[in-house]
């Protein structure tokens, strides 16, 4: 069995991963936290948490985005909604009373709906 370890990062640790390993979305500018997924001493997974950058609901101080989360193609099953769980404790151990996040059209979202999370709507895309 796998273990997998909770690791905090800074922006730059997290946006250099993603860097690496994220197939459409650049790095994070702004952010309230990131966290990481090790498994024997190698980062395999994180996430990063910030204001949505949606303006009518940036000023919503409860509230915060998982903005990224990216997974190298080595990790484990089940890595990706592992680490949006982590994410989600995480941000709920900071105080935030809701915590959103967005996935494409053309992803399933099992991995966000493993975590906990429920559709709630289908937006479309970000500017």
């Amino acid at each position: 069995m796998t273990t997998r370890h909770l690791v905090p990062l800074t922006r730059d640790e997290a946006n250099a991963f993603i860097r690496l390993h994220h197939r459409h979305c650049g790095r994070v500018t702004s952010h309230r936290g990131a966290i990481g997924c090790e498994i024997d001493g190698q980062l395999v997974a994180v996430a990063i948490l910030a204001n949505p950058p949606a303006r009518r609901l940036a000023s919503d101080r409860f509230l915060v985005e998982i903005v990224r989360v990216c997974v190298s193609p080595n990790a484990p099953r089940n890595t990706c909604s592992w680490i949006i769980g982590r994410a989600r404790r995480a941000a709920g151990a900071l105080g935030f009373r809701r915590v959103t996040t967005v996935t494409l059209a053309s992803e399933g979202g099992a991995s966000v709906q493993a975590a906990g999370f429920q559709k709630v709507r289908r937006m479309g895309a970000r500017a």
